[in-house]
């Protein structure tokens, strides 16, 4: 019996001892593999890597100041430096108002912004398990962001012992892969200013193919909450995006996109309110004072307002050498100024907007934002370019379509519906302007409740009376509404009369269209 169970223990330690062995082997194997795979995965993640590299800075808001890629057997490291280019900067900061408009223009682009990441790739075909990605791998990336030393203190404030940002990119074997972008959440409430931020997170995924041309994008951030009682309170919540797209033969980035948010309100305290005037912006830009006439659009103040259920979709196709888009926005209620809109519905479609000439379109654009835009050589250059690349789009009779608009007003509902397009239009159409209107064809219909009209014919009469740089005060502003609406009801007592436009209640209706140069309102020429 005992000698029974020696042999047996014998056997078992054989046993163990070759299942051992097997298992070194596979292990040495596997071993052998990563370290062979590393060296040549190593070569083509690089290339990978750089051919992304090149997509995502090919943009005139990006500058490279730097990049360096160091890449060794098992492991590679990537250094790079972005800033912001001056000039697109300089450019978007010319339309703000402001007294010293110039001189804080000035200060602003000729500053310097930005951002320096480093990257650790680890190469070969089990990276990923390193990381929890099981599948095979040429390459597993892990970027992070190299803050300021004041940023990254604040950062750490609220994040504490978290990465405020983490980056990951996994290449697989066939050069495809995904980026996936997360932030985690916190709560942070300070209890002698009374601040409290609430941050749901974020998290982004980002398929790709391996041409990194091919897309599909899933973005959450489901909550943001900031209050401070001196400054005042911004919220969203439910906030999602998705798109799936892919440049196409002709280089435009064409698939499907939808967006929503449940809700975002914006509440600043009054002594930090700043608000956004339209009419100092243009006044910035053009040098005509249309503030009274602008700034008096006071539907949504900035400031404090609350918008929700907003959505967005839109397809956008390139076939046959053919661009067509259709977009779809709107939002159930939009609350400000004590007065309450929506729903609003939105619907557009683009259609036979020829896709050579529109990509050569979008590139130009692209480049013109990083050139200067301010004095007028400049801007007669981007007109004369424009015109280059918009008359063969326009010979092959390109179509616009406002299939509908619709918004519920305290007064009423606004709603618009047209379509334009040109016809027979020629080379030589786009150098003439009475030639031009002759090959447009367009038409809108329109329904507007009679004191949203008089609301805005009296925003023109201002717009008149102040382009000479003049201001009207509250006492003037008054008098004038009362002058503009005895006019516009004389007015509309004509236009009613000779068939120009249609009253049903409250209600103005009428379709305004321009055919072979002429206008028309209500099927009726105006001249």
């Amino acid at each position: 019996m005992v000698a029974a169970c020696g042999i047996g223990s014998l056997m078992l330690k054989k046993i163990l001892k070759i299942k051992l062995k097997v298992v070194g082997g596979i292990l040495l194997i596997l071993l052998l593999v990563q370290l062979i795979s590393a060296y040549f995965f190593g070569v083509m993640a690089e290339k990978q890597l750089d051919l992304q590299f090149k997509y995502i800075t090919d943009t005139s808001l990006i500058k490279v100041v730097s990049r360096d890629y160091n890449r060794g057997w098992l492991t590679s490291n990537e250094s790079v430096v972005l800033s912001v280019n001056n000039q697109v900067l300089k450019n978007v900061l010319a339309i703000l108002p402001g007294a010293n408009a110039h001189e804080s223009i000035n200060a602003l682009a000729n500053g310097t912004y930005q951002i320096h990441y480093t990257t650790k790739i680890t190469h070969g075909l089990f990276a990923g398990w390193l990381h929890g990605t099981f599948i095979p791998t040429l390459a597993y990336a892990s970027t992070d962001i190299v803050f300021p030393d004041k940023i990254d203190k604040l950062l750490t404030k609220f994040f504490a012992s978290k990465k405020p940002l983490e980056i990951n990119n996994v290449i697989y074997l066939n050069k495809s892969g995904r980026y996936v972008i997360y932030s985690p959440g916190f709560g942070y409430d300070e209890a002698l200013s009374g601040v409290k931020i609430n941050w749901g997170g974020l998290y982004l995924k980002v398929a790709y193919n391996p041409e990194f041309n091919y897309f599909k994008n899933d973005l959450s951030a489901p909550l943001f909450e900031l209050n401070a009682p001196t400054k005042g309170e911004f919220v969203f919540n439910g906030f999602e995006y998705a798109s799936d797209s892919r440049y196409s033969v002709n280089n435009i980035k064409v698939g499907t996109t939808a967006l929503k948010l449940d809700n975002l309100r914006v509440a600043m305290a009054e002594s930090n309110s700043v608000g956004l005037r339209f009419g100092e912006m243009v006044h910035a830009l053009v040098g005509v004072n249309s503030a009274d006439f602008l700034n008096g659009i006071d539907v949504i103040n900035p400031a404090n307002f609350q918008i929700q259920n907003v959505v967005y979709n839109a397809i956008s196709k390139d076939e046959n050498n053919f661009f067509s888009a259709a977009a779809k926005a709107g939002f159930e209620s939009l609350t400000s100024n004590n007065r309450k809109y929506g729903p609003m519905n939105f619907d557009l479609s683009l259609n036979h907007i020829s896709s050579p000439e529109f990509s050569k379109l979008l590139d130009n654009l692209n480049d013109t934002a990083g050139q200067d835009q301010t004095d007028q050589l400049s801007r007669d250059k981007t007109i004369a370019m424009l015109k280059t690349y918009l008359t063969p789009i326009f010979v092959q009779q390109p179509e616009v379509i406002l299939n509908g608009f619709s918004l519920v007003t305290p007064d009423g509902v606004i709603s618009l519906s047209g379509r334009a397009t040109t016809i027979n239009f020629e080379s030589s159409d786009m150098q003439d302007q009475a030639s031009f209107m002759k090959k447009m064809s367009a038409n809108m219909k329109f329904s507007v409740p009679k004191s949203v009209l008089a609301y805005f014919f009296i925003l023109q009469m201002k717009y008149f009376l102040t382009a000479g740089n003049a201001q009207m005060d509250q006492q003037s502003s008054d008098a004038l509404a009362k002058v503009v609406n005895i006019l516009l009801d004389n007015q509309l007592h004509v236009w009613l009369k000779k068939g120009f436009l249609t009253q049903k209640e409250s209600m103005i209706s009428s379709t305004i269209s321009l055919e072979s140069g002429t206008v028309y309102l209500n099927g009726i020429p105006t001249k």
